[in-house]
């Protein structure tokens, strides 16, 4: 397991430091805790298009919410975003950086993988 987190980190760097471009990195983070540092603050940053979606029970289970709460919060967000008409949906730019079918399956394989190492560990 350690050896696999090293072999992503060292990809993830690569991506970062310039050595693979270009990319698409996708983070889908159901907590809303995450953050991406803008190099172009204060203005936009074109290459970053973000997103917000409604909460699935698989994603409230991964935060640690039981069933139960998992539903009743659910139900409490369809009930806001139907007063709001729905999710917001925010273009922060629209720049389309561009990788080959392999690396995107590479990438998207190792997350998934990770995700569902996170999610035996949460149920253990």
């Amino acid at each position: 397991m350690a050896a696999q987190i090293d072999e992503f980190i060292e990809k993830i760097a690569a991506y970062r430091e310039g050595r693979v471009f270009p990319f698409t990195f996708e983070l889908v983070d159901p907590s809303g805790n995450s953050f991406v540092q803008n190099p172009n603050a204060p203005n936009v940053d074109t290459a970053c298009v973000s997103h917000t979606f409604l909460r699935s029970i698989e994603d409230y289970s991964l935060m640690g919410y039981n069933v139960d709460e998992a539903a009743i919060m659910i139900e409490e967000d369809r009930a806001k975003h139907a007063k709001d008409e729905g999710p917001k949906y925010v273009n922060i730019g629209t720049k389309a950086v561009k990788t080959t079918k392999e690396e995107q399956d590479a990438l998207l394989a190792k997350m998934l993988e990770l995700k569902e190492q996170a999610k035996q560990r949460a149920f253990a």
